[in-house]
């Protein structure tokens, strides 16, 4: 039961943890620096701009919302 704990709170905590890493100022140099995703769309937020997203696809496609 302990170990099935743990598997839960890596699956559900980690994202909160990467997702706070993706958070910076948007600046047109460090947007053009974002690297692709090797699996699904990646989204990085912006700290100046509150609700500001940009989303990458592996394919290199870029949607900022």
């Amino acid at each position: 039961m302990e170990n099935s704990n743990l598997v839960l709170a890596e699956r559900y905590l980690a994202p909160k943890q990467r997702s706070s890493e993706r958070r910076f100022k948007f600046t047109e140099k460090t947007l053009a620096a974002l690297p692709l995703s090797k699996k699904g769309q990646v989204e990085y937020r912006d700290d100046s701009t509150q609700g500001f997203v940009c989303r990458v696809s592996p394919t290199g496609r870029t949607l900022y919302v």
